[in-house]
């Protein structure tokens, strides 16, 4: 069986999950799938700012979608590979592919937009440099 195409430049973070993620067929609910994603933002995040030499900028999310592939159940081992596919001057775009351990199963695809944004101004704002120079870490152009 094939693998999964996992883009070149990518974060990867890794989870299982929990009892109280499934229905009582013990698959994931749909919902579910949404806080798997921001998982993967977050654990991104969390490294940015670790290795960070400046000031990260702070952002919102302004979308979110998800494609249902194949249902995840309780027992699977999941790894969600995150891009970015898209930067603009106030936000850009996460593309996520989550999938079993063994990459073989292809469970969903799912974009996220994210807004730069100062809270205390309560605005949006341009991508600051330190925080692009991160993105592109993880940019496939």
């Amino acid at each position: 069986m094939p693998g999964i195409e996992i883009p070149e430049k990518h974060f990867l973070t890794h989870f299982k999950p929990r009892f109280r993620d499934t229905d009582r067929v013990g698959h994931v609910n749909n919902a579910v799938y949404a806080t798997y994603v921001e998982i993967a933002r977050v654990d991104w995040w969390t490294n940015v700012k670790k290795r960070n030499n400046g000031n990260p900028m702070s952002f919102i999310l302004g979308r979110l979608e998800i494609d249902y592939l194949v249902a995840i159940n309780l027992k699977d081992e999941l790894s969600i590979a995150m891009s970015v596919s898209r930067f603009g001057n106030k936000s850009w775009d996460f593309s996520f592919l989550i999938f079993n351990k063994e990459k073989t199963i292809l469970h969903a695809k799912a974009k996220t937009v994210q807004v730069g944004y100062d809270y205390s101004e309560d605005k949006t704002v341009v991508i600051n440099e330190i925080t692009r120079k991160y993105l592109k870490e993880i940019y496939n152009e």
